[in-house]
């Protein structure tokens, strides 16, 4: 049986020392949240246990928003090791539409796997007319990329594109991925269950924001 969100993140939270866990508060109660929520306000967090920020998180940012923000907010003050432990955490979330392989990843997950894509998305088309139907994508778009012969330079052209989609976009692109290449994404997947949980020294330092994942701090 999958953990709850709130274990979960009630367990990265009590990993942090009292200054790291203040800095969090502090950081979670300014953060330039998206324009659909509004920041906790610092009097409702200061002096609070990880249990009651938890439960705030979840309330006021919901279950996807809430485990981004707070992932993006552990890499803000220099807790990678803590956000890498509840990343991986996140993937046992037994929340329905929130678990392994749903909308809660799919940012994070194009971004970690955008080679992989690339070099394996092999029904490209069917997707064009899904996000053409969908209205996501234009008329010159779409002709322009039914058009490219070349299989991986169409699937480059189409995840530039997405890559500058809203949340909500990119969540019916990873879900048109998933219905006409499912083998790619069950391996992908598959092969992030079986990573170790320990530091990788050859991963990059990243940071999770609502239209993709980048080097400098950006709004969520």
């Amino acid at each position: 049986m999958g953990l709850t969100l709130q274990e979960v993140l009630v367990r990265a939270l009590k990993k942090l020392g009292d200054p790291s866990f203040q800095r969090f508060t502090e950081k979670l109660s300014e953060w330039e949240v998206r324009k659909e929520y509004k920041n906790i306000p610092k009097d409702e967090l200061t002096g609070k246990d990880p249990e009651h920020v938890a439960g705030l998180i979840i309330e006021n940012f919901k279950y996807a928003y809430g485990a981004e923000l707070t992932l993006a907010v552990l890499e803000d003050i220099d807790e990678k090791k803590v956000r890498k432990e509840l990343h991986h955490d996140l993937r046992e979330v037994d929340t329905p539409g929130h678990g392994p392989g749903t909308s809660m990843f799919t940012v994070e997950f194009l971004q970690k796997h955008h080679l992989d894509l690339i070099s394996r998305v092999i029904m490209v088309d069917p997707i064009l007319d899904d996000l053409r139907e969908q209205g996501l994508l234009g008329h010159k778009q779409y002709d322009l990329l039914r058009r490219e012969p070349s299989i991986r330079k169409k699937v480059t052209e189409l995840l530039d594109i997405v890559s500058n989609w809203k949340y909500k976009s990119k969540k019916k692109f990873f879900k048109s991925v998933c219905a006409h290449n499912p083998s790619v994404i069950k391996d992908l997947q598959r092969t992030e269950r079986n990573k170790p949980t320990g530091p990788d020294p050859h991963s990059k330092d990243i940071r999770v924001t609502s239209l993709k994942i980048e080097p400098a701090r950006g709004e969520l």
